[in-house]
């Protein structure tokens, strides 16, 4: 089989290209959705402070408890998002399966507008 170079470099080219663009996509997707998209809606804050008052207060109170003080957490948006959903290393256990995506960003809206406790 005889190969052309040029062929082969094109190829390589065109390969690489598409998986920069294809890395350069999942980078935003996971940008877009490490974005809280309720922060100051107050409709989704009260709907948080609800689910925080029925599942989170039990250990965090109104600032820390048995969990730490989550009103003063220096977590970013996406850690945050992820320590609830998935659990973390102090014993946090996943809510994952008991709460919606949605509803973990809107506990996270409730607990940044009340940085002040």
């Amino acid at each position: 089989m005889n190969r052309r170079p040029g062929n082969f470099l094109s190829g390589l080219v065109a390969g690489i290209a598409l998986f920069g663009s294809v890395c350069a996509s999942a980078d935003e997707s996971a940008t877009a959705a490490s974005r809280n998209p309720h922060l100051g809606q107050k409709e989704a804050l009260d709907e948080g402070e609800k689910i925080y008052r029925s599942r989170c207060f039990g250990c965090h109170f109104r600032a820390g408890g048995r969990g730490p003080n989550i009103f003063r957490t220096k977590l970013s948006e996406q850690q945050f998002f992820d320590t609830v959903k998935n659990g973390g290393r102090s014993g946090m256990p996943a809510w994952g399966s008991a709460l919606s995506d949605e509803e973990i960003w809107k506990v996270h809206a409730f607990v940044m507008s009340r940085d002040h406790l």
